[in-house]
């Protein structure tokens, strides 16, 4: 079940639709966001495919599965913990919409990792499937768990089970409007989970939010044997656990934190945490292959707690650590899981986790070392933090302003009248797309200031800031901040996707795309010229066996929402166009779309 060499699951694959089903909707969150990993999430959702990507040669499917996304998926994030991007691309722009920053305060952050998916399939079958994880959406490589239930939506029924998820959605709710949320909510609760044969019940546990227990996981229990799988810790915490359990219980952590706890603390526990090869590399992992010869930086990033009462054992997995902050002031979200103690108890993870196969974990050795000399690194780390947090939550405008050149001006306003740091800070922003003007930030009032002459396309609503205390050896931080922008040109999704498509010999290969029985097998690399296209428009065709026409041909009778799609892209391109007086849309083909279309007018 949790045997890290050979239990391993792919991000990407949980998306996968069902056989048979497609996307409708689907709501995720995440305390951290990384917008490559979210680029790559409508690629599997859509197209059943691997996260695994590359914006340069997969740019054709990554640019369809993102205009779909749209208007179907939201992501809800802590504000400020979006990973600035290592490089710049106008896809970002599609992704604005998807994404809802929630503010965190001093005590407390927004950290559940969830998603809430609802599959649909021809004959109207309306399925959903939730799923549990302790991973960021993000390409980190350290250990999580995740765990992913199905279920059927059954008309004319309700399920006690899913009220927690739905007063969970309720809350998201109340930071964004979601025009198919009221439909998603109602099919939701007619919804009958069903679990593997292991398990004997499930719960789904918001933490939190009005209406739910905070301290679920240490709340005045008393088990038998108790095992806890946490990456940050408080000793607080761990203190009111200790007495969780009748016996000593065992604990798992990452090593650099297990210093940072009270020695005393950890003498109530056994203690263990990953072995510095595994920390330093996945070799030892990957023992059957030799394609993965780049050793990455990886830790412990799992939360599982594991309790044994009596024959049963109830095993929590999520986003919860054990700290302080994650009992009694964080968002967190857990599921519960009953089963048979031979099954999923303390004893059953301790042995897959601890053994001659592989051993990954070892004996934590506490150090009087510990941190005494690093009292003044952290002290300033929290000073930084907690100006960021200020920041955050700061006042802050933006507006687009048109030139007379058509590039535009944004105009940017902080207000910083409330933020006092207690050492001296550097800090600066920038817009995405433009870092060349960057901005520096004063801690003194207002900071009004200007990007000029940005192209309509370059134009981004996530803007980057950088934070340095002066002469310290704190590591500089840096964070993006989605940024409502006011009068934003609406034009700006369109011209960007024509910029993307670029030429006639694209359009066709994105037409070609849409009509393709699997998306992912075809060769679609856009082209930056036209030299190999056939002026003659319905003559072009990428395959001799299955011409454009013939194409089209099988999509009115056989999946006429192909048709549907590319209806949108043509509007979309011949209106921008038309505004440019010069359309990369042959006259020729669209003679044969209105033929189509009138096919298909007589047939409804």
């Amino acid at each position: 079940m949790l045997q890290p060499n050979k239990d391993r699951l792919d991000y990407g694959n949980l998306l996968i639709p069902p056989e048979g089903f497609q996307l409708e909707n689907a709501i995720a969150t995440s305390y951290s966001l990384d917008l490559d990993a979210l680029i790559s999430v409508p690629v599997a959702l859509y197209f059943a495919h691997s996260l695994d990507v590359n914006l340069k040669e997969d740019v054709v499917q990554v640019l369809d599965s993102v205009r779909r996304a749209s208007d179907t998926l939201k992501v809800f994030c802590q504000k400020g913990q979006i990973k600035v991007p290592d490089n710049q691309h106008r896809l970002y722009s599609f992704i604005e919409p998807c994404i809802v920053e929630i503010p965190p305060t001093h005590k407390s952050s927004f950290h559940p990792k969830i998603w809430i998916i609802r599959y649909k399939n021809k004959s109207g079958e309306i399925n959903y499937r939730v799923i549990v994880l302790s991973r960021n959406l993000t390409f980190d490589r350290s250990w999580d768990v995740a765990f992913q239930i199905d279920g059927k939506c059954v008309p004319n029924q309700k399920f006690d089970k899913t009220k927690p998820l739905i007063d969970f959605i309720n809350y998201l709710a109340q930071y964004e409007n979601i025009s198919w949320l009221k439909k998603f909510v109602l099919d939701l609760g007619k919804t009958q989970f069903e679990l593997s044969n292991e398990f004997k019940s499930f719960e789904f546990h918001p933490m939190g939010i009005n209406g739910y227990r905070k301290n679920l996981l240490f709340d005045n229990n008393n088990w038998d044997e108790l095992l806890i799988i946490s990456p940050f810790l408080s000793s607080d915490a761990l203190m009111k656990v200790k007495n969780s359990s009748k016996t000593k219980p065992r604990l798992f952590s990452r090593e650099y934190e297990l210093q940072k706890v009270k020695q005393d603390v950890l003498a109530y526990f056994d203690v263990y945490h990953l072995g510095s090869n595994f920390v330093e590399g996945e070799e030892k992992l990957e023992v059957d292959t030799e394609e993965n010869n780049q050793i990455q930086l990886q830790d412990l990033h799992a939360k599982i707690y594991s309790y044994k009462n009596g024959w049963n054992a109830d095993l929590f997995l999520g986003s919860a650590n054990c700290s302080r902050r994650a009992m009694f002031d964080n968002i967190e979200f857990m599921i519960q899981l009953t089963g048979k103690n031979s099954t999923i108890g303390p004893d059953v993870i301790f042995k897959e986790l601890i053994n001659d196969e592989l051993t990954i974990f070892q004996k934590y050795d506490p150090t009087e070392e510990h941190l005494n000399e690093e009292q003044q690194l952290l002290k300033e780390e929290r000073i930084l933090q907690h100006t960021k947090i200020e920041i955050i939550n700061t006042k802050l405008s933006a507006k687009a302003i048109k030139q007379d050149d058509l590039n535009y001006t944004i105009e940017f306003n902080f207000d910083f009248t409330k933020i006092s740091p207690a050492v001296e800070i550097e800090a600066a922003a920038y817009m995405l797309n433009a870092k060349e003007q960057k901005h520096e930030l004063k801690f003194v009032g207002k900071n009004f200031w200007s990007i000029r002459n940005i192209a309509e396309t370059d134009i981004s609503c996530f803007l980057i800031v950088e934070l340095k205390i002066r002469n310290s050896e704190v590591s500089p931080t840096s964070f993006t901040i989605k940024t409502p922008i006011d009068n934003l040109p609406e034009t700006r999704g369109t011209k960007i996707f024509r910029d993307i498509i670029s030429n006639t010999a694209n359009f066709f290969k994105y037409i070609r795309f849409l009509l393709a029985e699997n998306y992912w097998e075809e060769d679609l690399a856009f082209s930056n010229n036209e030299k190999f296209f056939n002026k003659s428009g319905l003559g072009y065709s990428f395959s001799d066996e299955e011409p454009l026409y013939e194409n089209m041909l099988k999509a009115v009778s056989r999946n006429p929402e192909k048709l549907d799609e590319i209806k949108k892209v043509m509007e979309r391109l011949k209106n921008e166009g038309e505004k440019e007086k010069r359309s990369i849309i042959p006259e020729d083909f669209e003679a044969l779309w209105n033929m189509f279309e009138e096919i298909r007018r007589k047939k409804k």
